[in-house]
């Protein structure tokens, strides 16, 4: 048949949704990440430091454990703030880990590649396709930092009771708000660094500087100085001051918090920033 007889009509079959258009994008990340053994084998690893938190939770009450194991219990860590604030340091190292192995070739990609057009020439935003990248690192990010959390702090209460729950919230809602500020750390600085540079080791190479010189830095300026002011340097040191803070625990360093939260948040602003200059159509003005 000829071209030209035949007849054309629109698309008349069922539309995605506008609300979840942006889960296109994680929904292809996700298969492109998870193959790489590599990078499997050690996610999976990331669960192992909550296994061994789960079970020294468990032996605190259960004395049968306890006897055949030939342990006593004071010889077994304390469940307390102090402790969960371990697991926090632990899960929020390998979120960092995570975070280079994955961030990289997020954006990096389609900005060397011109893909960002094909993107942006359907009716697809690009708010929606930052929020569509971002949702990898959430996702791949809360499985291993404030959902164990709550497991964990849950089991605790499960096994001592409600009244441990009503002295104890407070560790329960810093574990969340800690973690959930470190993602959103994490993920905006990582998105922009790939925005920003095209090769991934240049990308994992401004991320490590981004995170450890601040911090050598930072540890300089107070050793020269006698003073805890360098740690204002350091966005590690000032995500551990807030931890700390959430916790109730004494910070190290000693800096307060609403500087400390004022800081991380400016710093997430600038990458915020970056991401809307860089994002975009190479059309667009």
């Amino acid at each position: 048949m000829a071209v030209f007889d035949q007849t054309f009509s629109n698309y008349a079959g069922p539309i995605t949704p506008q609300w979840s258009r942006f889960l296109i994008v994680p929904r292809y990340a996700f298969r492109s990440v998870f193959q790489s053994r590599l990078f499997t084998g050690f996610y999976m690893g990331c669960f192992l430091p909550v296994l061994v938190f789960a079970i020294i939770i468990y032996l605190h009450h259960n004395s049968e454990a306890l006897r055949l194991l030939n342990i006593r219990v004071s010889d077994i860590v304390a469940i307390n703030n102090a402790f969960f604030r371990v697991f926090m340091l632990i899960q929020g190292g390998f979120a960092a880990l995570v975070t280079l192995f994955v961030a990289s070739p997020l954006v990096s990609k389609d900005m060397a590649n011109n893909a960002l057009p094909l993107y942006l020439c359907r009716p697809f935003s690009r708010a929606e396709y930052v929020i569509g990248k971002m949702t990898v690192l959430v996702t791949l990010l809360s499985a291993i930092t404030w959902i164990p959390a709550a497991t964990l702090f849950g089991f605790q209460s499960f096994l001592v009771g409600s009244d441990w729950l009503t002295d104890n919230f407070y560790v329960g809602a810093g574990m969340f708000t800690g973690f959930w500020m470190w993602i959103i750390q994490l993920t905006f600085v990582a998105l922009a660094a790939s925005a920003v540079l095209k090769r991934k080791f240049a990308i994992n190479s401004l991320l490590v500087a981004l995170y450890f010189i601040p911090s050598i830095m930072g540890a300089i300026v107070n050793e020269l100085f006698e003073t805890q002011l360098g740690g204002f340097l350091s966005f590690n040191a000032l995500t551990n001051a807030v931890w700390s803070r959430l916790l109730h625990l004494e910070p190290q360093p000693d800096v307060p918090i609403v500087a400390a939260v004022l800081v991380l948040t400016s710093f997430v602003a600038i990458c915020f920033f970056i991401l809307t200059r860089r994002v975009r159509a190479y059309e667009e003005a």
